[in-house]
């Protein structure tokens, strides 16, 4: 029959120390993450600016484009179709021929004639999701200068030994304790009952 077996000291010492290893990384890359976002928000925030302006000019210009398509076939026709010039003249100067009638209609029915200025509003394409978060840390210097504290402070914190051993011998008997973070912690805090 076996026994089951226990996490030794060595095993309990080098999963300790695997989870500071751990928690030390994890610091460093939220800490790295913090200083990114302060230091290239305000590059990103000014190229997605330019890009959202971009965007709407293209969709100005495509509009604009189809617009002008529509004058040049309103052109054509004007100068090959005579029957359809007249047409036009009728319904932009309210003219009627000799003998033709109308009929009055409700203004919500009426056809007002085209205009042919350009029309240059366009629907503005949407931002980016995370615009909101850019302008927040690089308009408020409170957020920005509070991101850096804590990445300097991740910093420090990472490389502080959270977990680790030692041994000394006293009187011919060795007496092993917890340093690091976690072992001043515990020492301080966690007293077992005897």
């Amino acid at each position: 029959m076996k026994h089951p077996s226990y996490p030794t000291a060595a095993q309990a010492e080098s999963q300790a120390s695997w989870i500071s290893s751990v928690v030390g990384w994890l610091c460093l890359f939220l800490a790295a993450g913090f200083y990114g976002a302060v230091h290239l928000s305000p590059r990103l925030l000014t190229m997605v600016r330019l890009q959202h302006e971009y965007d709407t000019n293209h969709l100005r210009l495509v509009s604009l484009e189809g617009q002008l398509q529509k004058l040049d076939h309103m052109a054509k026709a004007l100068e090959g179709d005579p029957d359809f010039a007249a047409a036009m003249a009728r319904v932009e100067f309210s003219a009627d021929r000799p003998g033709e009638q109308r009929i009055a209609l409700e203004p919500h029915l009426q056809q007002e004639p085209h205009a042919l200025a350009p029309q240059l509003d366009v629907v503005e394409p949407p931002w980016p999701w995370y615009t909101p978060f850019l302008k927040i840390v690089v308009e408020y210097r409170n957020v920005n200068s509070g991101l850096l504290l804590a990445a300097a402070g991740l910093v420090l914190f990472s490389f502080i030994p959270l977990h680790g051993t030692s041994a000394i011998v006293i009187g011919g008997r060795t007496i092993t304790y917890t340093t690091g973070l976690f072992g001043f912690l515990k020492n301080r805090y966690y007293h077992p009952r005897r």
